[in-house]
Order: structure tokens, then C-alpha cells, then sequence
């Protein structure tokens, strides 16, 4: 343990790739060859010190700790690859989004595949051009029954929830 007692105030950085956030950490706690890191992050342990020290990096978890030498040599790369790894979890997410978009504005609601029958679920106008104002009015007055809080059933509810997306799309196209 001895060996070890000159790293006790040392500083270490704590690197978290996924989230691009760095800190800096003191050692807390030493026995033998291994180390837990100071309050807050003792839960972060035990890590091999002969590792740390001889390579300058230790895994751990999600988290790689480091020796300040270590990071200033690895800086420019880490910080790179996790704004690239941002980069590609932002255009997924986006794609997913728009892809969810997409479906929920082509699919048909069960049991009610035709414009004219929307219509009929939420009490409108079976002719004639509709705005959103009234698409949106006439699902609140129906969702006030119909919704299984008030006394309804699902079923009903999802219909009209449904026939309200359908004529919405129908209307965000025209």
C-alpha cells in the first residue's frame, strides 16, 4: 500500500463517452492494488492502481478513468468520437420520430377506414371541406363520454381518437 501513497491526492479524470462529460477525481480509498475513487464517485472502484498507472486508463462501466497524462494525450479523440457518437444518436432519433410520424398519419383506425365514417363517429358533416378547430371540437365533445374515466369504453374512445387522427391528416394534406 505503501507504493501507492503518492497518487492519494493525485488527480484523476473520470470520462464518460456516452454523455461527452469529463471530471476530475481524488483516489479515496487504496487496498492492496486497488482503488475506489473519492465522494461522489466512490461506487466507481475498485480499479487495478498497477493498471491505471501503467497504462493510464481504466474501464469502468460506462466510465473510463484516467491519468491527467493519458487525457491530455487522448483529449482531441475522445471528445471527437463523442460528438460523433451525439451526432448519429440525434440523426437515429430523428429518423425514428419521423418514421413514427409517418405511420401515424397513413394508417387507417380499426374499424373505421373511410373518411365519411370519421365523420359519422365524431358527429360531423359528412360533405364538405373541415377545419381543424372543428375536427379538434367535435373529438373533445365525443372523448368527454366516451373516454373509460368518464364512464365510456376503450374501444370507443381509441375509435374516435383514431377517426380524429385520419381526419386531422386528411386535413393537414388538403
Amino acid at each position: 500500500m505503501e507504493a501507492y501513497n503518492d497518487i492519494e491526492d493525485e488527480e484523476f479524470i473520470v470520462w464518460n463517452a456516452g454523455l461527452g462529460v469529463r471530471v476530475w477525481v481524488t483516489v479515496g480509498r487504496i487496498e492492496d492494488n486497488r482503488a475506489w475513487l473519492e465522494i461522489p464517485y466512490d461506487m466507481v472502484g475498485p480499479i487495478c492502481l498497477d493498471t491505471l498507472l501503467n497504462e493510464g486508463a481504466v474501464d469502468f462501466a460506462a466510465c473510463t478513468v484516467m491519468t491527467r497524462q493519458r487525457w491530455q494525450n487522448d483529449q482531441a479523440r475522445l471528445r471527437a468520437e463523442a460528438l460523433r457518437r451525439m451526432q448519429e444518436a440525434e440523426v437515429e432519433l430523428n429518423e425514428a420520430l419521423n418514421g413514427f410520424n409517418r405511420r401515424k398519419r397513413q394508417r387507417a383506425p380499426k374499424g373505421v377506414t373511410e373518411e365519411r365514417a370519421c365523420r359519422a363517429l365524431l358527429e360531423l358533416p359528412l360533405e364538405g371541406r373541415l377545419e381543424g378547430v372543428q375536427i379538434k371540437a367535435a373529438y373533445r365533445k365525443k372523448a368527454r363520454t366516451s373516454h373509460p374515466d368518464s364512464g365510456g369504453k376503450h374501444e370507443e374512445f381509441i375509435a374516435i381518437s383514431e377517426a380524429k387522427e385520419l381526419l386531422m391528416a386528411l386535413f393537414d394534406t388538403q
